[in-house]
């Protein structure tokens, strides 16, 4: 699932919004979901469980949407939730705190609801 990058560049705000593309977090989230994301830096606000925008660590520039499921030497092992449709630490490993751009708190579009 990739991210537009709308919001992500203007460093500013604590918040920025996420368009979601993919259904690698389905059911938990479809394409053309908008999501609402706190930024993170490093391990600051991020738990196990959590809903994560990154980028992605063999494709530098790439926003995807993940979800954390365990802290991985110095790095954090995020999966999809559909894995059959899921690009993720299954296939480039644990990704470094660097790599951490925001923290999901709700999905705003079509049907706002917290993830």
């Amino acid at each position: 699932m990739t991210a537009d990058r709308r919001d992500a560049a203007a460093g500013t705000s604590p918040y920025l919004r996420v368009a979601v593309a993919g259904d690698s977090m389905r059911p938990t989230l479809d394409d053309g979901d908008w999501l609402l994301c706190r930024r993170v830096r490093g391990t600051v606000g991020v738990r196990e469980g959590d809903v994560v925008v990154l980028e992605r660590p063999d494709r530098p520039g790439l926003l995807i949407v993940k979800r954390v499921v365990r802290r991985a030497g110095e790095g954090w092992w995020v999966e999809g939730d559909n894995a059959a449709a899921s690009d993720d630490s299954r296939l480039f490993g644990p990704v470094p705190d660097r790599f951490l751009v925001a923290r999901v708190t709700a999905r705003y579009w079509p049907r706002p609801r917290r993830v």
